[in-house]
């Protein structure tokens, strides 16, 4: 069988690869799937076609996307031939969309953060599946990390014991009266509003291993070892589409990088970025103790009248209709108790956990020592690491 390489070749101002690793390699966050718009000049791929705009009667030209496995049993890549010039008959742009640890490792249990890295060797790998001749302009630009991206999922493992997954899920359904979808006991997926999912972000958590199913007996060590890993986690991944990449742009909150671009994420704190959207979504409320007397005492009277109104299920938006005012209460009672009454979520007697706890950072699952050197992880490379030109590796 053959099997392309990644390979490198010319350079045009690209960092590293070592260097976008530093801070993302081990933080257990990774990239669980990218959308990007490439330069490529090449043979449109798919049937071609062309659109007549009816009002204007300008002609467009066009190809459908096609599904490639660029190896035997791993994960499909969907490609797609943009920017098509009738008169070169050439495609100036390619577009993929897929999960790249699933094409570079065959599963995506766990991965790395390096997006760089990633963008390129899936760049390399398509282009050299489909025999495109890749101009050394086109892949110095991949170096470069000029390409665009429309969507990237951000992907955690949470060490909790599998028993623990399902109530966890209920409490976070019944902590969210709107903008969810519970398709499965095992998954929850938030962010969705009335007409679909929000077009900024959404965040789903599920049971990985129940989505991995059943594997073939027997079974080898490294993929009884890979259904071990994800029985000791609960998943969690951020979804971040077009116009999510475009709010966060240029805000302080990522140094002012333009996210919508590959170059971008070098050397960009991927789990913190996680961690921001992640907290949006409140999660870690939906399970919440009920305060002690003692406690209680420490409100002030408004404070606990607010409290007390909140646990018989007033919303904050039903008793304050300035949402600054409701805001400082909601502060100084989470601060004063740590029940957050923002959310639809009561206290509960006896909690059987602390999700603040788990969803932590140093909760995060890292890659596993036993991965490391396998075929079953797939880390980021360095420049000396590569060649040049795409590789036969069959005998």
């Amino acid at each position: 069988m053959k099997q392309s390489t990644a390979t490198l070749g010319q350079s045009l101002l690209a960092q590293p690869m070592s260097a976008h690793a530093t801070c993302n390699q081990q933080s257990g966050v990774f990239i669980d799937g990218i959308r990007i718009l490439a330069p490529c000049l090449h043979r449109p791929q798919g049937k071609h076609g062309q659109i007549l705009d009816p009002d204007t009667g300008e002609i467009t030209y066009g190809a459908t996307a096609i599904q490639q496995s660029l190896e035997e049993g791993h994960g499909k890549v969907y490609i797609h031939s943009k920017q098509i010039d009738r008169r070169l008959g050439a495609a100036r742009a390619i577009l993929i969309d897929c999960c790249p640890p699933k094409v570079l490792q065959g599963h995506n249990v766990f991965g790395h953060a390096v997006l760089q890295d990633y963008v390129y060797e899936i760049l390399d790998r398509v282009t050299c599946a489909l025999v495109i001749d890749v101009r050394p302009e086109d892949r110095a630009m991949w170096r470069a990390g000029i390409v665009q991206l429309t969507g990237i999922h951000l992907t955690a493992n949470f060490t909790c014991r599998r028993e623990q997954i399902v109530p966890i899920i209920d409490a976070i359904d019944l902590s969210n009266r709107r903008g969810k979808q519970r398709i499965l006991p095992t998954w929850i997926a938030l962010g969705l509003t009335p007409n679909g999912r929000s077009k900024y972000h959404t965040l789903t958590l599920y049971d990985k291993l129940e989505e991995m199913g059943r594997f073939p007996w027997p079974t080898p060590r490294l993929q009884r070892l890979l259904m071990a890993e994800a029985e000791r986690g609960i998943r969690v991944e951020v979804k971040l589409f077009a116009q999510g990449l475009d709010s966060l742009s240029g805000s302080k909150s990522v140094g002012g990088r333009n996210l919508k671009q590959v170059a971008g994420w070098a050397a960009l704190d991927v789990a913190a970025l996680f961690f921001r959207v992640f907290d949006k979504y409140q999660v870690v409320h939906a399970v919440q103790p009920v305060p002690t007397l003692a406690e209680l005492r420490i409100l002030a009277p408004k404070e606990l009248n607010a409290y007390l109104l909140w646990e018989k299920g007033y919303s904050l938006k039903e008793q304050f209709p300035n949402r600054g005012t409701a805001g400082r209460y909601a502060a100084v009672i989470e601060q004063k108790l740590g029940v957050n009454i923002r959310v639809d979520r009561r206290a509960e007697e006896q909690p059987a956990i602390d999700l603040k706890e788990l969803f932590a950072p140093d909760n995060v699952r890292p890659v596993p020592d036993w991965a490391v050197g396998t075929r079953l992880y797939s880390p980021p490379a360095t420049v000396s690491d590569r060649e040049g030109g795409c590789v036969d590796t069959s005998e």
